[in-house]
C-alpha cells in the first residue's frame, strides 16, 4: 500500500518491511513434513502441503481477529492492512532427506518451486477469504486494487523461525544446519537450563547404517 504508508525499517528480526504502527502475524510450514520418499523423484506432497498452506492462511488471518493491541494505533493499522507472513523451516531437514546438497542446482530448483507453490496457495486462500468475510480496508488502494479481491496485504515471508524450530524438533528457517549436535542454554532465575540436540533426520539415517549407538 506504497500511497498509505512509508517504509523505514523491518520488524525486530528483519523479514517484514513495515509501516509505522504496523505488524505482520507470522506463522511457519515444516516442509520436510511433506517428502514423500528419500529421493527427489518421489518428491513433495503438493495436495496435502496446499490443503495445509490454505489452513494456516485461514488461521493466521483468523489470529488478527483475535489478537488484543497494545495501542489504538496499531490496531487500526493492523486491521487496515491485514499482513500475514506465512513462511517455511525445515528446508534443511529436506534436503537431508532428499540427499540433496544444500548448494546443488536441483536444490535450488526444488527451493523455487516449493516456495512458489506455497505463495500461490497462499494467495488462492486470501482471495477465497476475501470472498466472505471482504478484502483488507486499504486493498482499493493497493498495488493489488486492479485485480481478484484479497484478505491480506500480504501472505508469505522468510523468517528464521529460531524458537519455533526448536519447538518442532527442526532445522530453522531456510538456512543450512549449522551443527548436526549442539546444546541450547537457557538462563533462568535459578542457574542454567542445557538442552541436548541431534538433527532428527541424520539420527536415523545413522541408526539406518547401524552406526548410531
Amino acid at each position: 500500500v506504497p500511497d498509505t504508508e512509508t517504509i523505514e525499517a523491518p520488524n525486530p528480526c528483519g523479514e517484514s518491511s513495515l509501516g509505522p504502527n504496523d505488524a505482520c502475524n507470522l506463522g511457519s510450514m515444516n516442509v520436510s513434513h511433506y517428502v514423500l520418499g528419500d529421493t527427489e523423484d518421489q518428491g513433495i506432497a503438493y495436495a496435502l502441503l496446499e490443503h495445509d498452506v490454505r489452513l494456516a492462511v485461514r488461521f493466521l488471518d483468523d489470529v488478527i481477529e483475535v489478537n488484543p493491541y497494545p495501542l489504538p494505533e496499531i490496531h487500526a493499522a493492523v486491521k487496515a492492512n491485514r499482513r500475514i507472513g506465512l513462511g517455511v523451516m525445515g528446508w534443511a531437514d529436506t534436503l537431508f532427506k532428499l540427499g540433496l546438497p544444500y548448494e546443488s542446482d536441483e536444490a535450488l530448483s526444488l527451493a523455487n518451486r516449493l516456495m512458489q507453490f506455497i505463495s500461490q496457495a497462499a494467495w488462492k486462500e486470501s482471495e477465497c477469504l476475501a470472498e466472505h468475510r471482504g478484502a483488507f480496508p486499504n486493498f482499493h488502494r493497493s498495488r493489488y486494487k486492479d485485480g481478484p479481491l484479497r484478505r491480506n496485504g500480504t501472505v508469505t515471508t522468510i523468517a528464521p523461525t529460531g524458537s519455533i524450530s526448536i519447538l518442532a524438533d527442526c532445522s530453522s528457517g531456510i538456512e543450512p544446519a549449522f551443527a548436526l549436535a549442539y546444546q541450547h542454554r537457557v538462563k533462568q532465575a535459578d542457574g542454567e537450563r542445557v538442552l541436548d540436540f541431534f538433527n532428527p533426520i541424520v539420527r536415523r539415517k545413522l541408526e539406518e547404517i547401524r552406526a548410531w549407538s
